[in-house]
């Protein structure tokens, strides 16, 4: 694979930036706020989904009492009030891979679900965005995740082909996407472990990010 990939392909929350769980609990006690119970199972069907996928789900599982709107925006003023006191929290072994993509001359892009307005922010404060070469958001494509256009959109951005691309996803319906692009999946598991269906379908699990720089990493 070292000599055949020319671009990689990066989901944000829960593989870039260790913000997944920290949003759950958040959500859970905006949730609790509004006078529901938020469960880790019950989230962790929203894992990769964009806001509008997301807001079907706990419409269907809460009823017509539930405000998904009010749900949001008390989750967004928590989050960013922690990341004004903590700062953005990035997962192990992103800056060691990065830096190798960009000595290696491997093009790198983010595809994620979150908005542009949140996404951008976030990689421009911690930094990730100087090591991006292309930017996909969940609003500049029609159909989310686990259809594919986010990871073409992607590719189509770098100007490489996906058979050409990795695709790096910590959630079921992420890898779902980058396999039906065409890409070689690769999942770092956070909230959701590998299953039967994964192991399948990805062309490599890792921990994290640091162990994948073997699938990069030339030999001598």
């Amino acid at each position: 694979m070292k000599d055949q990939v020319k671009g990689a392909v990066f989901d944000m929350d829960g593989l870039l930036l260790d913000t997944e769980y920290l949003t759950y609990r958040l959500c859970k006690a905006a949730a609790a706020e509004m006078g529901f119970t938020l469960s880790l199972d019950l989230f962790k069907q929203t894992v990769g989904l964009r806001s509008s996928d997301t807001k079907k789900i706990l419409e269907a599982a809460f009823g017509t009492a539930f405000c998904y709107e009010d749900l949001r925006a008390r989750n967004l003023s928590m989050f960013w009030s922690y990341i004004e006191k903590n700062g953005v929290p990035v997962k192990e072994g992103v800056f060691t891979l990065l830096s190798l993509l960009k000595e290696e001359g491997i093009l790198c892009a983010v595809a994620t679900s979150t908005s542009r307005q949140t996404a951008s922010k976030l990689l421009r404060l911690c930094g990730l965005a100087e090591y991006m070469d292309a930017f996909v958001y969940g609003d500049m494509v029609e159909n989310g995740k686990p259809a594919p256009d986010i990871f073409l959109k992607a590719c189509s951005l770098l100007a490489i082909a996906p058979a050409a691309c990795v695709g790096f996803e910590d959630s079921y319906n992420g890898i779902r996407a980058v396999y039906r692009a065409g890409m070689a999946p690769v999942m770092i598991p956070d909230l959701l472990p590998p299953t039967p269906e994964m192991q399948k379908l990805t062309y490599a699990i890792y921990t994290n990010l640091e162990q994948a720089t073997e699938l990069f990493k030339k030999e001598k």
